[in-house]
């Protein structure tokens, strides 16, 4: 390598001299730094030959060469060429300048913080009432081909409520979940969540929708905080918030001990608990589940059921599909049964049981021989079981004209041990209102 051309008939001093005139220019109290401005450099770790320098320059140094700065890395260095417009002590015009400077991300940093805004409050006051819808659609309708998905839905879902969405496989239910959650446009109608239009600002929607499907796509070699942490980027998220998020949301769905685990070790239950920390990590408004106790076992559909409870105790508004009946007759405000992609009911639980069926079962336990009671009975209501001391009748009637039915019981002579209501089974609801509609048969347009 040639050396550097002579300046004066001065030649660069060598790196020994140059480190020592790096350590003088370093020095707090050096002559340079009070006197004159730093020397500006073309490239940080370059020492450049052409050019004069100004007399009484660095000591150590020949004439003419100017000394290196220390290391920057290249996200906190501000490059801008041009002319100085105050050319000074050690910068001549047409120098490139090099302004120390942390890198801000002026666009990221403000599409961070609406997210957070529209994840907090995405509209001033919204969602503050129990009664007030978050989810809302209007004649919503999907087609596939010449296969109607959904035929002009019309559903309402006010806010903290859990709804539970019940239908058989093919009936338009994980349709519905996708139009909401902004991930399939449909073919007309209408669709708010939150207040926002899913059809006319699907990714507004995204930010304040959390969507588990039911299989939980994991990735092998990652840790469980890792996947989190993952999906907390994927959102945005600071990274200085997300190791507090990660752990929030281990905690809220009681994962925080397989947190080093390996995800694709992880049983199926506790799999569908970490999709549901990943449906949580952006902090959404809205949550839907499709089957979350798909494939669980008692014990886990128990602690599920516990977990949804707490979910709407933290202000979360679920809609949840499932074919476990029982389980969303226990856990949900109202239901909504689809057939062929038509609402063909939709009221909280304990009315949808009272609507479809018009007669109460009704179970008595006397002491001693029950023939005399049912042979009494048979005037008033229809038997239709004896077994052992137990009758069992159906009748249509008020709960004062039971209560009036059981005392007249008493003032007959007949001892009476207990006497309850039989509830109806969700999935006698189901099978009843659907029987109208043809299983399995493909709905066309006409």
């Amino acid at each position: 390598m040639a050396a550097p051309p002579a300046v004066d008939g001065h030649r660069p001093a060598g790196a020994v001299a140059q480190r020592r005139a790096r350590a003088a220019v370093d020095k707090p109290g050096s002559e340079n730094l009070r006197t004159r401005r730093r020397p500006v450099l073309r490239h940080p770790r370059r020492v450049h030959h052409r050019g004069v320098c100004p007399a009484g320059g660095v000591p150590g140094l020949a004439r003419g060469v100017r000394p290196a700065l220390p290391r920057i890395p290249r996200h906190r260095v501000a490059l801008r060429r041009g002319r100085s417009r105050r050319p000074g002590p050690g910068l001549q015009p047409g120098h490139t300048e090099f302004h120390l400077a942390h890198h801000h991300p002026a666009r990221g940093a403000k599409t961070r913080r609406v997210g957070r805004q529209l994840l907090a409050n995405p509209r001033p006051g919204f969602g503050s009432r129990r009664d007030h819808p978050v989810i809302r659609t209007e004649n919503l309708t999907k087609h596939y081909a010449n296969v109607v998905a959904l035929d002009h839905l019309n559903l309402t879902i006010a806010a903290r409520e859990i709804f539970g969405y019940i239908g058989p496989n093919g009936s338009g239910k994980t349709t519905t979940i996708r139009i909401l959650a902004g991930m399939m446009a449909p073919t007309s109608g209408q669709a708010e969540v939150a207040g926002i239009d899913v059809v006319a600002h699907p990714q507004r929607a995204k930010e304040v929708v959390g969507y588990a499907p039911d299989l939980v796509g994991v990735y092998r070699g990652m840790r469980v905080w890792e996947y989190l942490d993952f999906f907390a980027a994927a959102h945005r998220i600071p990274k200085a918030k997300r190791q507090t998020r990660v752990d929030d949301v281990l905690r809220i769905t009681g994962t925080d001990a397989m947190k080093d685990y390996f995800v694709e070790s992880l049983s199926h239950g506790m799999r569908q608990r970490v999709g549901i920390a990943r449906t949580l990590i952006h902090d959404p408004q809205v949550l839907f589940l499709d089957e979350p106790t798909n494939g669980l076992d008692p014990r886990a559909r128990i602690e599920m059921r516990a977990l949804l409870k707490e979910l709407q105790a933290l202000g979360k508004t679920i809609l949840v599909s499932s074919h476990i009946l029982p389980e969303l007759a226990t856990t949900c405000d109202r239901i909504g049964i689809i057939e062929q992609g038509k609402l063909l009911l939709c009221d909280r639980v304990d009315h949808v049981l009272k609507q479809v069926e018009d007669h109460r079962l009704i179970e008595i336990e006397l002491l001693g021989d029950p023939r005399p009671a049912a042979e009494y009975l048979k005037n008033r209501a229809d038997v239709q079981q004896v077994v052992g001391n137990l009758v069992r009748i159906a009748l249509k009637a008020t709960d004062a004209e039971i209560a009036g039915l059981l005392a007249d019981l008493v003032r007959q002579g007949h001892a009476v041990e207990w006497f309850r209501e039989v509830p109806v089974e969700l999935e006698h609801v189901f099978l009843k209102v659907t029987a109208a509609m043809k299983a399995g048969k493909r709905r066309t347009e006409e």
